[in-house]
Formats: structure tokens, C-alpha cells, sequence
């Protein structure tokens, strides 16, 4: 009963081993795209800025903590901006 149950265990562990592999070459697949698809809609934007309003900055700001400054730096060009921005219009305020 040993052996079968080690063997049963071994299979389990394959079996995981492969499907969380695909997962995560199903995930590296989404974000490519999702940076591709990024990368044509900057394209259209041009030189132009994006607006965000309020809403909008609050939601990416969420995502960006959650994913850290290293990450972001990776993957976010828009966010980084807003970041040093908000760093320029800080410094430019009269200390209280």
C-alpha cells in the first residue's frame, strides 16, 4: 500500500508541476500582448499626453504599489511620469 501511495503521490506532483507551467506560460503570453497593446496605443497617442483624472490615477496608483517600483519601472511608462511629476510639483510647494 506504500508503494502505490508513493507512486499516486509522485503522479500528483507531475501532474502540478506541468499544469502550473502552463499557467505561467499562459500568463507570460497576456502580458506580452498586453505590453504589445500598450506599446500600438502609445503609437497613437503620438507625442500627446494622457489626462487621467482623479479616479483613474487612484486606481493605477493601487496596481503600481501593489507590483513595487522595480516592477513598474519594468512595465509602466505612464505611471512613472505621473510619479515624477507629482515629485516636481511637491518640491515646488513652500515648505509649511
Amino acid at each position: 500500500m506504500g508503494f502505490e501511495y508513493a507512486e499516486c503521490s509522485t503522479q500528483f506532483r507531475f501532474l502540478l508541476i506541468a499544469v502550473s507551467g502552463w499557467m505561467n506560460h499562459r500568463q507570460l503570453q497576456v502580458i506580452e500582448y498586453l505590453r504589445e497593446e500598450n506599446r500600438v496605443l502609445r503609437e497613437q497617442l503620438g507625442g500627446r499626453r494622457v489626462r487621467l483624472n482623479d479616479n483613474q490615477r487612484r486606481r493605477l496608483a493601487v496596481k503600481a504599489k501593489a507590483l513595487g517600483r522595480k516592477a513598474l519601472a519594468e512595465v509602466a511608462s505612464m505611471v512613472t511620469y505621473l510619479w515624477s511629476a507629482k515629485k516636481r510639483s511637491v518640491a515646488k510647494q513652500p515648505p509649511s
